[in-house]
């Protein structure tokens, strides 16, 4: 995943998966944007993961809307942190994978 592209997690209420996957995400201080599936944005991105063979919650999206996986993958989730080269002067926040 690219450095400028944000983490969007895919909720649907009371979803244990989908609470479990925003509590990892902070745990690991990874940002993300949580976006209601069952709201009318939502129902598009949902759509979209149908299209793609996703058929649970969570689903986790890229800035651009395109889904990566579903269901809560603490082994997928740590693959969303980013790789990150600072330009000169950049300063960055950088998480380490252990």
């Amino acid at each position: 995943m690219k450095q400028q592209e944000e983490v969007i997690v895919g909720t649907n209420p009371g979803c244990g998966p989908c609470i479990a996957t925003k509590r990892w995400l902070a745990k690991n201080s990874i940002s993300f944007r949580e976006v209601d599936l069952q709201s009318s944005f939502g129902q598009e991105l949902a759509s979209k993961a149908i299209k793609a063979g996703m058929k649970t919650a969570p689903v986790i999206f890229t800035t651009s809307y395109e889904p990566l996986f579903c269901g809560f993958q603490p082994t997928k989730l740590a693959q969303l942190r980013p790789v990150i080269t600072p330009t000169p002067g950049q300063t960055v926040q950088v998480s380490i994978n252990r």
